[in-house]
């Protein structure tokens, strides 16, 4: 069985591979929370800066995910939406549940520069870390 820090390292690196220019990825519900189980999922949400998804958003976004908790033999739940999709429901219980448990993960690129990367938030060597992590760019 893969640790919990394991799990988060590949889900990084598919964020990477496959999340375009100005997307974020967030961690949420019990996963971020510190109170997950054995059987608990693995929520995401993927915030995408563009008008409107597309079913090509779903394969080669979302999809990928999906295809790894597969592979780890975990249950890996994306949720997809827009920049201005995901703003306009700031009002829903979902928005602030996510906002109350949510871990943004950074990822660079691999040659450290950040002028091209993907702005995820990461910051943890050690996963128990992940829960007091400060922000490191918006």
């Amino acid at each position: 069985m893969r640790t919990k820090k394991e799990i988060l390292n590949h889900i990084i690196y598919v964020g990477k591979q496959n999340l375009p220019q100005g997307g974020r990825l967030i961690l949420y519900g019990s996963q971020a929370r510190g109170t997950a189980t054995d059987a608990s999922d693995w929520d995401l949400l993927i915030i995408l800066d563009k008008p409107k998804i597309e079913q090509s958003d779903y394969d080669n976004v979302s999809f990928p995910f999906t295809v790894l908790g597969w592979d780890l033999g975990q249950l890996i739940s994306p949720v997809l939406y827009t920049k201005e999709e995901w703003d306009n429901n700031s009002f829903t219980p979902f928005y602030k549940d996510v906002q109350q448990d949510a871990i943004y993960l950074k990822i660079t690129s691999a040659f450290g520069d950040e002028t091209n990367a993907i702005h995820i938030y990461l910051c943890v060597d050690d996963f128990s870390q992940l829960f007091h992590c400060l922000l490191l760019k918006g």
